[in-house]
């Protein structure tokens, strides 16, 4: 997925993988231009990410997250997303953790 800035130029992108086997999907990575964080790019690349996993049969969205980006844990909990209380070392820094954020998707 990619968005165009609310000025043109790009705003931001995202990618996702799906399990068919499990009938879920990952947002495996975001990136919102700086200049245009609080404009609602982000918004609107998870909701092109769910949509994309809705047509594939997703019914649940799940996603790691560094607990410190506070504005990115604040984006995916408005987005509807959950914590699941699991979280994993992220390597190589065994200081860096990612925690999981979960979401089931609506009805298709």
């Amino acid at each position: 997925m990619v968005e165009d800035g609310p000025n043109g130029g790009l705003g931001g992108m995202a990618s996702g993988f799906y399990d068919a086997g499990t009938n879920v999907a990952y947002l495996a990575g975001m990136f919102v231009e700086p200049a245009y964080r609080g404009a609602g790019v982000g918004r609107r690349l998870v909701e092109g990410v769910e949509a994309w996993a809705r047509e594939l049969g997703a019914m649940r969205m799940e996603l790691e997250v560094n607990p410190e980006l506070n504005a990115a844990v604040r984006l995916y909990e408005c987005c509807g997303y959950e914590r699941t209380g699991r979280s994993r070392v992220v390597p190589p820094q065994p200081s860096a953790t990612a925690i999981e954020m979960s979401k089931t998707l609506a009805d298709r």
